[in-house]
């Protein structure tokens, strides 16, 4: 079984995968939160976390990193996108030094939406990031959660906005 964590709506589903998200939002099969997963030991073959780690504290991240280990086959993969905190504070001091050396206002809706990657959305209560990850943190708790392949996805590096991560059981 293939699970997406934090689905949201049907319009962001990823085909092939059962849907869970935390809100009951209709037509999902499995209404949970991710800290306390409705799985069984080693019942899952893959986990997909596309942007709803961010979503949870710090502390709470490692207990989700945790129950996505506990419900995992042997050798099962958990794909994770998230913000780059590495990336996103870089951008963040660029434009604002190109700011206040032009003495403009012009990077101002690029640096508002630039932080929109620290903050998230806040259209509704869950839509609110509590924690931003740089490789080496999260790569820290995935090992510390037991995962023993811990890697960048094809496409992502540090200097990418979004985090892309493959973590095996």
């Amino acid at each position: 079984m293939k699970v997406e964590l934090g689905s949201g709506g049907k319009d962001t589903w990823t085909e092939g995968y059962k849907h869970l998200d935390v809100r009951n939002i209709g037509g999902l099969d499995y209404v949970s939160d991710i800290r306390d997963l409705p799985f069984k030991d080693g019942e899952v073959e893959e986990f997909l976390a596309y942007h709803v780690l961010e979503h949870v504290g710090r502390e709470d991240a490692k207990k989700v990193l945790s129950e996505c280990y506990r419900c995992l086959k042997t050798n099962g993969t958990l794909l994770i996108k998230c913000p780059n905190l590495y990336y996103n504070a870089l951008e963040y001091v660029k434009l604002r030094q190109e700011q206040f050396k032009n003495d403009s206002v012009e990077n101002v809706q690029r640096i508002y939406d630039l932080v929109g990657w620290f903050y998230g959305g806040q259209d509704y209560e869950e839509n609110i990031h509590k924690f931003i990850f740089d490789f080496w943190v999260l790569k820290e708790f995935l090992i510390s959660a037991g995962f023993r392949i811990v890697d960048f996805m094809r496409g992502f590096n540090f200097n990418t906005q979004n985090l892309g991560i493959v973590a095996i059981k």
